[in-house]
């Protein structure tokens, strides 16, 4: 079980020498510190953010195996509007 922590630990250290993004640095500071504390609410209420904010990125690093685009922020614009109106 501990080899697998210092796996994902050094595999996020990895992530955070790859990007440039502030955001994404930001996150994966958060996931590292959390296995550094072994506590997620504890690395949350330290870095000022939430459990809800930590769980969901963790979740959707985890199910895209540790890729970066996983990160990044997804549009929240409507792909259709089927009662917009007509020109």
């Amino acid at each position: 079980m501990e080899d697998s922590k210092s796996a994902v630990l050094k595999r996020l250290q990895e992530l955070k020498t790859q990007t440039r993004s502030h955001d994404i640095k930001l996150k994966l500071n958060l996931f590292i510190k959390a296995i550094k504390l072994k506590n997620a609410a504890e690395a949350c209420s330290r870095m000022g953010m939430g459990r809800t904010f930590y769980y969901k990125w963790w979740k959707r690093l985890k199910e895209s195996d540790f890729k970066l685009e996983s990160l990044n922020e997804l549009s929240r614009r409507p792909k259709c509007s089927p009662n917009q109106t007509t020109k």
